[in-house]
């Protein structure tokens, strides 16, 4: 397996492969995707928000619309784009025009009525069993869009390139054979598990992850996500990794601060030694203990 960034200066670090033995079911489990009951349930609700707000392109955003999403999920993103008539809206506080005209036509439901809060960049909706946050949005003045007409503006000033990153997440996808988002979603289910998600955030997560070349993703999903964290935490590890849209620098202070990306690395390096010794023992069970401790299952 050659281990290397994307990004930065190109690092070459063959390594050595044997089979893991850690069970399959063990590994299906951090990998996996969300149910299909999940699936059905969230399509149906988006096809509801959609049908009721008018003027609006929605679509998914988010760890869910990327398919890098964990089991557990309960909450969706949803973009509520405006399309050009919704532009002609008093111009005094547009973006104001645009939470309160989303939140009226949510509330012709009776269901949401009452259960909508507008926030700083989005309207949350809360419902017996599933959080949604509806996040207004307009096309971005800023030089030239791409051919996804992005980026786009949510709360008034902020950038986004949704459409560009799970565009890029699907292709890198299909080139790592599947293995790409599986590698992620077992990173995510580990900062869950252990409570970290304060200093690990999903879409950094991601991020991370995405950084890595096509040939780093192995379909031995133990050996791979053991060859990731051990560069990441070792000197050649390059910093200067962008977001899976490509638009700006992950570790910064106005992104995912460095302080916490090192407190991240430091987690991992205290348990990585059990996810080693996971990939490398030839005794399932003992395979199957250290898998389990390393992502505290």
């Amino acid at each position: 397996m050659i281990i290397n960034l994307e990004y930065g200066s190109r690092l070459n670090i063959k390594i050595n492969i044997t089979m893991s033995y850690v069970s399959a079911g063990l590994v299906s489990q951090v990998s996996g995707s969300v149910s299909q009951s999940a699936i059905d349930e969230i399509s149906a609700f988006q096809t509801n928000v959609r049908s009721l707000l008018q003027g609006y392109e929605t679509f998914l955003q988010g760890s869910y619309a990327n398919d890098t999403a964990i089991s557990d999920i309960n909450d969706v993103d949803i973009i509520a784009l405006e399309k050009p008539l919704l532009g002609f809206l008093p111009s005094i506080s547009a973006s104001n025009n645009l939470f309160y005209d989303i939140k009226s036509k949510l509330e012709v439901n009776q269901t949401y009525r009452g259960r909508i809060t507008i926030g700083r960049k989005c309207l949350t909706l809360t419902l017996a069993t599933r959080k949604a946050d509806i996040v207004p949005a307009t096309g971005a003045v800023v030089g030239q869009s791409n051919h996804f007409g992005e980026p786009i503006t949510i709360a008034q000033q902020i950038l986004n390139y949704p459409k560009t990153h799970r565009s890029n997440g699907q292709s890198k996808n299909q080139r790592t054979r599947d293995n790409y988002k599986r590698t992620v979603r077992m990173l995510k289910n580990y900062v869950n598990n252990w409570g970290i998600k304060s200093i690990a955030p999903s879409f950094y997560i991601e991020c991370v992850v995405f950084s890595y070349t096509d040939e780093s993703f192995d379909n031995d999903l133990v050996l791979t996500l053991n060859n990731i964290l051990t560069h990441m935490l070792s000197n050649n590890f390059i910093t200067n990794f962008r977001t899976v849209a490509g638009d700006k620098i992950v570790i910064s202070q106005s992104e995912w601060a460095p302080q916490s990306f090192v407190a991240f690395r430091q987690h991992i390096a205290e348990r990585l030694p059990y996810l080693r010794v996971a990939g490398v023992n030839a005794d399932t069970e003992g395979a199957n203990l250290n898998f389990r401790r390393f992502f505290r299952l």
